[in-house]
């Protein structure tokens, strides 16, 4: 055989070999990506539901924000007053579908200062025609431990009409009788006493996945979790603790 025919052949089977390694390193690195994405996201807390309960905690700290300035605000004596705060902001799609809703967060005051927060979904099915099919912020002030104890022993709370509880926007607010009060905003207006139903669940699965399935929402609402990193704005719109 010639000499370049030995040429030829040589580099046929170098590049054979090569093919086969670069094969065989592909087929590593396939098997390893998966394994590289769980550490990565483990390592900068990128979960699904982790990023959820940060878009749900910023959502609830910009309700908050807007409750807190312009005309009606929700007094600071009756925020003073807050054992524990529910907020939702159902958008208008959501409130178009029949039993969709908003998303939101519960948090409570503890001995440590404010809790992480609590998952909530709304469910919305006959507000459309109560408000016209327009969205809502939500924002509801528990002043007592009995009616905390009372949503995470049922996992939510319902309440047909809402308006009994709609919280007054001025500062003799702090002598209703209400251990609930209920503000609302339609597109961005205060809505005064047409709150209309309120209904909402605690969402375990979030909660779960977010802090771990160990946790309950009584524990979690009791100041047992760390608050989930990238969660703080929320804490700069809340009452300070007392």
């Amino acid at each position: 055989m010639s000499t370049l025919a030995h040429t030829r052949s040589a580099a046929r089977a170098s590049a054979f070999v090569v093919g086969v390694a670069s094969s065989t390193c592909l087929a590593r690195l396939a098997r390893l990506l998966p394994v590289l994405v769980v550490a990565l996201v483990g390592a900068f807390g990128l979960t699904g539901c982790e990023q959820s309960m940060i878009a749900r905690s910023s959502e609830a700290a910009a309700v908050l924000r807007e409750f807190q300035t312009g005309d009606n605000q929700i007094p600071r004596d009756t925020l003073a007053q807050a054992q524990a705060i529910a907020i939702l902001r159902e958008t208008e799609a959501g409130v178009v579908v029949a039993g969709g809703g908003g998303k939101g967060v519960m948090v409570r005051r503890t001995q440590r200062g404010w809790s992480a927060p609590v998952a909530l979904d709304s469910s919305t099915g006959s507000i459309g025609a109560q408000i016209g099919g327009q969205g809502r912020d939500i924002v509801m002030i528990f002043r007592n431990e009995m009616d905390i104890a009372k949503v995470l022993r049922q996992d939510g709370y319902a309440i047909a009409d809402a308006s009994a509880t709609a919280g007054p926007a001025n500062s003799a607010a702090t002598s209703d009788n209400n251990t609930v009060l209920t503000y609302a905003k339609v597109a961005g207006l205060f809505a005064g006493a047409r709150v209309g139903g309120v209904d909402f669940r605690i969402n375990n699965q979030v909660n779960h996945e977010t802090y771990g399935y160990q946790w309950s929402a009584e524990d979690i609402l009791a100041g047992k979790v760390e608050r989930p990193l990238g969660a703080g704005e929320i804490y700069t719109v809340l009452p300070p603790p007392k």
